[in-house]
């Protein structure tokens, strides 16, 4: 083994044993404030988060999904920008219109999700078909 060129008690390592020793009450106190403080810290992050009397977790975690994406769905829903063109299929000459996606996955659809069409009066009205 190599000497080192320090010795593993230096003089401020020494100080600082001899206090522990000579006042350990000292260095519990810090100790604990440190650990109140930590858990004060871990719980006030965590109390929005615990049920109010009479309310279900889950009713709260329904709650805060909803509001996040509540969020999300206000910045992709514009009713006034919700115009979209006729289009026709080079291929097979077929009409068709294209759905946003936040439509899609409101509605809970998906590609190949089949559907009816209905025309009443001047508005054409789409549902998900329903097996009976």
């Amino acid at each position: 083994m190599k000497n080192s060129p320090t010795p593993y008690w230096n003089f401020w390592r020494t100080v600082f044993a001899g206090w522990l020793i000579r006042y350990p009450g000292f260095f519990w106190r810090a100790a604990k404030t440190i650990i109140i403080l930590q858990v004060i810290l871990i719980f006030s992050l965590i109390l929005p988060f615990i049920p109010k009397d009479g309310e279900s977790e889950k009713n709260i975690d329904t709650v805060s999904y909803i509001k996040k994406i509540k969020k999300y769905w206000e910045m992709k829903k514009n009713p006034k920008k919700n115009f979209t063109v006729v289009e026709v299929d080079p291929i097979t000459g077929d009409y068709f219109v294209k759905i946003p996606e936040w439509m899609m996955t409101e509605l809970g659809w998906y590609e190949d999700t089949e559907v009816k069409v209905i025309l009443e009066g001047n508005e054409i009205v789409i549902t998900e078909r329903k097996y009976e």
